[in-house]
């Protein structure tokens, strides 16, 4: 018993690791250290809108200054525009273009007509739609 006792306190100085093999500080990366993901999050497929000033939808109800999510609803010929998942406004389809190209990546946009209106164009697959709201 005394001989370990003398064995280990000569080590200790002679080489200041631990001689059990346990350190204080462990080195290297645990499973758990790991931020990387085998897959990314869903992420959706519809483009986001921002708007800056406050609209009208086809139902007359105020829509207010925020980021929305475009969704085309081709049964009922509208572009829905979500937050968290929940229709917040219905957009009507007013003018419909076909194009030459196809969009690989459907496209929003809100551009300002004037004082009292705003153009939507929202562009998907071969074709263009477009839809004026008003403002307050």
């Amino acid at each position: 018993m005394l001989e370990s006792l003398i064995i280990f306190t000569f080590l200790s100085f002679v080489e200041p690791i631990d001689p059990t093999g346990k350190t204080l500080y462990p080195s290297g990366i645990k499973e758990c250290d790991d931020l990387h993901y085998d897959l990314p999050p869903h992420a959706s497929k519809n483009p986001n809108l921002v708007l800056s000033t406050p609209i009208y939808d086809a139902e007359n109800k105020l829509i207010p200054p925020g980021i929305y999510e475009a969704e085309l609803s081709e049964a009922t010929r509208q572009i829905l525009l979500l937050q968290s998942k929940e229709i917040k406004a219905k957009l009507p389809i007013m003018q419909s273009i076909s194009a030459n190209h196809k969009y690989q990546i459907p496209t929003i946009k809100a551009k300002t007509l004037s004082s009292k209106h705003v153009l939507i164009i929202y562009k998907y697959e071969n074709t263009e739609m477009q839809s004026t709201l008003s403002t307050p």
